[in-house]
């Protein structure tokens, strides 16, 4: 039993303390801006209900006039509040989404090609999207994985399942090719790399879109592809490309 009178700080237990603590570590886990003032949003009922429980927050509901409890207006600011504004300035903003393209079956040449191109866009902050299955696009995806980045795999089938391990972002188009069709609109710009016909299908559908497309020692010479001799080299260049057209 809780005595009357005492501070908040001494009617904790340690199972409230575990409570609360659990709420806290949700609202804050995500690193980016966005999710993490989704998280708050999707949160801030659970974590109001824990600083009740622990007599950090009263828990009466102010009312309106005629009785009935006002919006959790003042309850969701608080949580908000707790957000520091770093988190929210930057929320127009969001990472580029990168297609690198490529061929299902890879020799050891170009795999290593993929996984340093997935690698530098990891480094970067960018999104890696493909076709989700092997060769090409299973390197590019471990190359973003070692470098801290996040990968989307638009697979051709109905079984998410069939995405290479890594990928975060598994999604089922059941389009078979047509799914490249899905890949170029959702993609910024375009990494090609040795392939065959789905991979020049991808190209044409990039260039057809007016997005930047470039490539390392191949797929050459096709009018509005951008030949580049490294990964990294590639990688920047796409890079300031998408930001000079969003300016």
């Amino acid at each position: 039993m809780v005595r009357e009178g005492k501070a908040p700080a001494e009617r904790f237990r340690g199972r409230e303390k575990k409570r609360l603590g659990r709420s806290l570590a949700l609202t804050f886990a995500p690193r980016s801006p966005v999710p993490a003032v989704g998280w708050v949003l999707c949160t801030h009922h659970h974590l109001m209900e824990n600083l009740h429980h622990t007599g950090w927050v009263p828990s009466t509901h102010p009312t309106t006039p005629c009785g009935r409890r006002a919006p959790h207006g003042p309850r969701l600011f608080l949580v908000v509040a707790l957000v520091p504004a770093a988190f929210i300035a930057p929320m127009g903003k969001r990472a580029p989404m990168i297609a690198v393209c490529g061929g299902g079956i890879a020799d050891d040449a170009t795999a290593a090609l993929a996984e340093a191109v997935g690698y530098e866009l990891g480094c970067a902050g960018a999104v890696v999207v493909c076709g989700g299955l092997g060769g090409v696009m299973e390197h590019a995806c471990a190359g973003a994985k070692r470098g801290g980045g996040l990968t989307v795999g638009i697979v051709p089938g109905t079984q998410t399942r069939a995405a290479n391990r890594f990928v975060d972002v598994p999604i089922a188009s059941g389009m078979a090719a047509g799914r490249n069709a899905v890949i170029l609109q959702t993609a910024d710009a375009v990494i090609a790399l040795p392939g065959s016909y789905g991979t020049l299908s991808e190209i044409a559908l990039a260039l057809q879109a007016g997005k930047p497309v470039a490539t390392i020692g191949t797929w050459c010479p096709i009018p509005g592809v951008i030949v580049y001799q490294t990964a990294l080299e590639a990688v920047r260049e796409t890079l300031r490309a998408i930001h000079a057209v969003g300016q």
